[in-house]
């Protein structure tokens, strides 16, 4: 506890009901710790025009960037990237040397500048549905790109190391009424080469819906790179599942997940090993941040984080920028709202 001993002494002595006197001060005690474990006042904000524009998706911060794009350009038109530095607010935009007719699914950018991306396309060769992996420079230079065949990568985060990690599935697998199993986490290297597999299928009782062609029916899944390891959310129905993998030596450790009823997570950050924090949306609207509390592992709950004095409150996770959690609050125009850095105490 952190009450000074002697200072609790003292109380009781003069104290008629020593033991109520002492609950008052556990009750006392308990509420200054809640309020060391509430979100700090921020630190920072920002605003970012355009970035949020309805034609675009759902901005993210990656790697110091506020990175947002067109997921389905209409056909003929080119994919296009939106960066804005949030070191200067420099912004940079940049067009994708695709040729087919393409769908991103995500983006992240690396630790170079460049950005990591995938999807699916049409190969011209054949004209066949297939899913791909790249990179490319921010002068629209190609650093590598690569065909994915049936595996579609829903989710892109780029780890400190520079390795690229997808989180899709292979929606053929998924057609027959006892789905395939296969490996929905993959790990590549600077060159696009596929290193490293994780999260089975098979962990899952019910097939996810990682793809946004589901709309509001998709599952609520987050993949986020933190310093030291990568993590991968899955939302469901009943049991939601965390699972996350060390970078260094590949360790995989998978918990489920208890999530306040009527709630989804709407966005998810991960610091390091076991440093996870997401905002959630109740039916209520209500908008709430909240940690991952691994306490009971491997069943782990989230936990709510107050905002504390001083704070606008959470409406959405972004991402980090260092040690500092980056999100928006409501209310607020929703094509330009206010960023802000709160540092959690971890």
């Amino acid at each position: 506890m952190s009450t000074n001993v002697l200072c609790v002494e003292s109380l009781v002595r003069k104290c008629l009901i020593p033991c109520a006197c002492l609950l008052a001060v556990l009750a006392l005690d308990a509420a200054a710790q809640t309020a060391s474990a509430s979100l700090p006042a921020p630190v920072k904000q920002g605003l970012y025009p355009g970035a949020f524009s309805h034609n675009r998706s759902h901005p993210a911060i990656s790697n110091g960037y506020l990175i947002s794009f067109t997921r389905h350009p209409a056909v003929g038109r080119p994919i296009v990237f939106s960066l804005s530095a949030l070191q200067d607010g420099k912004q940079e935009t940049v067009v994708a040397p695709i040729q087919a007719a393409a769908f991103v699914e995500d983006a992240a950018v690396t630790a170079d500048g460049n950005i990591a991306l995938g999807g699916s396309y049409r190969r011209t060769s054949d004209g066949a549905a297939s899913n791909f992996l790249a990179e490319v420079s921010l002068n629209g230079n190609t650093v590598f790109s690569v065909d994915l065949g049936d595996y579609t990568p829903e989710r892109v985060c780029v780890a400190p190391d520079g390795s690229v990690w997808t989180l899709g599935q292979q929606w053929p697998q998924e057609s027959g009424r006892t789905p395939g199993d296969y490996a929905m986490l993959r790990r590549f290297n600077t060159a696009g080469a596929l290193t490293d597999s994780y999260v089975p299928r098979n962990l899952f009782a019910r097939a996810p819906a990682l793809n946004f062609h589901h709309g509001a029916n998709r599952t609520a899944a987050f993949l986020a790179c933190g310093t030291d390891s990568v993590g991968v959310y899955v939302g469901a129905p009943n049991t939601s599942y965390w699972s996350e993998v060390q970078i260094s030596g590949g360790k995989e450790t998978d918990s489920t997940v208890v999530t306040p009823p009527h709630a989804r997570v709407t966005g998810l950050v991960l610091f390091g090993q076991r440093a996870v924090y997401a905002s959630l949306i109740h039916d209520s609207a209500a908008r709430d941040l909240y940690r991952l509390n691994f306490d009971s592992a491997p069943q782990t709950a989230w936990t709510l984080l107050p905002s504390g004095q001083g704070n606008p409150g959470v409406a959405r996770l972004l991402g980090r920028d260092g040690a500092n959690l980056v999100y928006f609050t409501a209310p607020g125009p929703v094509d330009q709202p206010v960023l802000y850095w709160s540092a959690p105490k971890r």
